[in-house]
């Protein structure tokens, strides 16, 4: 009886201290927007909106997958380019844009920034600004993909329900004799 005790008790624990990696349910986010070959000059912005995310999640990974083309008066196969908030100050990726031969590029984004933002608005879409600084970029994909955490607290939720369960076992037990 007391390994089964410790066991809860370590389960319990692992539960209410699992962040990112650790937690036992983490939750893939993806979302697609179809750009049909959307031609970016230097300085143009671009507004992408992406939906179905819960404010009470936080990101521990985001990567923007941009799929198309970028071409650079110096550079051929690249751009300068810029990702953030609608927040001015809340840059999300600042640098090269590089796509591969299969025309995709992979931009990891600061999810501490990102979780400042989702934070601190109510609203359960993501709304980035893509803006070229050189070069020119057509695009016909832009794919946001994430590992979103639960928040601590639905896990010490879900810890303290786990840790229960001997003692309702045990009042049932009471109660049945």
């Amino acid at each position: 009886m007391n390994k089964i005790r410790i066991v809860m008790l370590f389960l319990a624990l692992y539960l209410a201290t699992a962040t990112g990696a650790w937690a036992l349910s983490n939750y893939n986010y993806t979302d697609t927007l179809r750009l049909d070959g959307l031609t970016l000059q230097p300085l143009e912005a671009l507004q992408l909106n992406y939906d179905g995310v819960d404010p009470s999640q936080y990101f521990t990974k985001a990567i923007l997958t941009l799929t198309g083309s970028a071409t650079h008066p110096l550079f051929f196969p690249t751009a300068l380019i810029g990702v953030s908030t609608l927040d001015p100050d809340k840059v999300l990726y600042a640098g090269t844009l590089v796509f591969n031969e299969r025309h995709v590029a992979n931009l990891s984004l600061n999810v501490a920034a990102l979780n400042r933002y989702l934070l601190r608005n109510p609203w359960d879409d993501i709304r980035l600004n893509l803006v070229v600084g050189l070069g020119d970029v057509t695009l016909t994909k832009a794919t946001l993909k994430g590992t979103v955490a639960p928040e601590p607290a639905s896990m010490a939720l879900v810890a303290a329900g786990l840790v229960g369960l001997p003692f309702a076992r045990r009042c049932r037990r009471a109660i049945s004799s």
